[in-house]
């Protein structure tokens, strides 16, 4: 009777601590807003995990308040319980197999949902190309010939962004899209992205990349594409030049964008920011802190 009294003190307080904290953790969401289509994989595969692992230790929190109570000892001269040896191998024997069970599951699950969100990097409706450099980004649109200190995305549109280091080990992260690329020098790495909710958000290195890599951070604005533009200043204009729809969706000829040699000039920060790409048509022109391409 006194070991199963145990169990259903051990069962009822882990379903009152599974309660509370799928409570608290359904009042006060962990992630922040999801503003792209690959969030939603990230946020599904997090649910899971968490939900998951509220059972679990909630069980063995209760277990372990359980021992606290029951099995301490009487007084100073007494040494509490002992246990010399297991009572029963059954306990043992479930424990190894729901977590040989749990952990295969796991496994196969994050399988499919990592494929799902491979599947989604395969096409993009446009490109852009991402400079990453000590301690700051810059962005190159392609198809408007112009470059910004903000990153500017249309709406439901996917956005393939390709990446490259001038200097040290960078990674690219929006909170809000989930996903992290690291950017890497001596080698071009891309990352699709969707975004489906208009807004601003912030851009982060989440890489340690030095002295100041806590200020390495950049504006990020989701716009609706029919009326946006993207102008000198790398903020969404009005005017109609270079608009989104200025000659639909082309990829950027010729080799990957990025000479080694770093464009005259700093960032006005004291940082040099390399120049993307050694083929562009026109010649260079700056505006403020950003580079532009006069036609």
């Amino acid at each position: 009777m006194k070991g199963t009294r145990g169990f259903w003190f051990i069962f009822g307080l882990a379903g009152l601590l599974s309660a509370g904290l799928f409570a608290l953790f359904h009042a006060h969401p962990m992630m922040p807003v999801a503003a792209s289509a690959e969030a939603h994989h990230v946020d599904h595969a997090f649910k899971v995990i968490l939900w998951l692992s509220i059972p679990i230790y909630s069980l063995v929190m209760a277990a372990l308040i359980y021992a606290l109570v029951f099995f301490r000892s009487k007084n100073k001269l007494e040494e509490g319980e002992k246990f010399d040896k297991s009572r029963g191998r059954w306990v043992e024997a479930l424990w190894i197999a729901a977590s040989f069970v749990i952990t295969i599951g796991l496994a196969a699950f994050g399988s499919v949902e990592l494929r799902r969100l491979h599947a989604t990097q395969q096409q993009a409706d446009l490109d852009i190309n991402v400079n990453a450099s000590q301690f700051s980004w810059e962005f190159y649109y392609p198809m408007q010939g112009q470059y910004t200190s903000r990153l500017i995305l249309p709406v439901n549109k996917k956005v393939r962004l390709i990446f490259k280091s001038a200097d040290v080990i960078h990674s690219f992260w929006v909170p809000e899209f989930r996903l992290k690329q690291d950017v890497v020098p001596g080698k071009v790495t891309q990352l699709v992205i969707t975004p489906t909710v208009k807004g601003s958000f912030s851009l982060r290195c989440s890489e340690l990349c030095g002295s100041d890599h806590t200020v390495m951070t950049a504006g990020v604005d989701v716009v609706d594409e029919k009326n946006s533009t993207i102008d000198g200043r790398g903020t969404a204009g009005d005017t109609r030049t270079h608009s989104w729809h200025s000659g639909g969706y082309r990829r950027f000829p010729g080799r990957l964008f990025f000479p080694e040699t770093p464009f005259a000039g700093g960032n006005g920060g004291g940082h040099r920011l390399p120049r993307f790409h050694s083929d562009l048509p026109g010649r260079r022109r700056r505006v403020g802190r950003l580079s532009a391409v006069d036609g």
